[in-house]
């Protein structure tokens, strides 16, 4: 009685080991099980985020693409080039030439003729004297030279207003022979009016 009493001792720990045994390797499966499982998932998640980031990449590249081509402007159709024609030569007007106060007072200038001359010799001088035809003012010259026409000189003084104007003539200048000839001529102070004479001879 008391060995079947240890054996069935005997039998109810061996059982409780083979209980055990089990229970641990089906923990341990179950862990390794979960293990994978989990390692599974987080692969197939990484493996999905790759290709939805490679999709958006492509996606984003696409886009891109589309845009580059939108933003390529076509040519517009070249017009051919219209030949402007120059306009014609407008007929330009001349214009008149304007004239000076110096030519108007050319234009305007009044000839006349003295009325005489006279000379008369003092000292050391020769005075020569015009007659005018009337009452004016400015300067006269006396052109003086040999009866050839050599020697020639000029005198000139101021005048008026008065009908006649005289210059005095150094025998100094008329030293080289004793017989002259002389012209005399006038201009008044405002170029107005202007005269000349014949010529006429005299003796030291």
């Amino acid at each position: 009685m008391y060995i079947i009493k240890n054996q069935s001792g005997f039998a109810h720990v061996t059982l409780v080991l083979a209980v055990l045994a089990v229970s641990s390797i089906a923990f341990v499966g179950g862990m390794v099980y979960n293990a994978e499982q989990k390692k599974n998932e987080v692969n197939q998640t990484a493996r999905i985020d790759g290709t939805n980031q490679i999709d958006g990449l492509i996606a984003d590249q696409k886009a891109q693409s589309t845009e580059d081509v939108e933003k390529i402007e076509v040519p517009a159709e070249e017009k051919p080039t219209e030949v402007v024609k120059p306009p014609a030569d407008e007929p330009k007007t001349v214009e008149k030439p304007k004239t000076t106060t110096t030519e108007k007072q050319k234009t305007e200038i009044k000839q006349i003729s003295i009325t005489s001359t006279s000379f008369s010799v003092t000292g050391d001088n020769v005075v020569l004297t015009a007659q005018l035809p009337d009452t004016y003012q400015g300067k006269c010259k006396a052109l003086v030279k040999y009866p050839d026409g050599n020697n020639a000189q000029w005198h000139k003084a101021t005048f008026g207003p008065a009908k006649n104007c005289s210059i005095t003539v150094p025998k100094s200048k008329l030293a080289s022979t004793d017989t002259w000839q002389f012209y005399m001529y006038f201009y008044t102070s405002d170029d107005t009016v202007k005269g000349s004479s014949g010529s006429k001879s005299f003796t030291l």
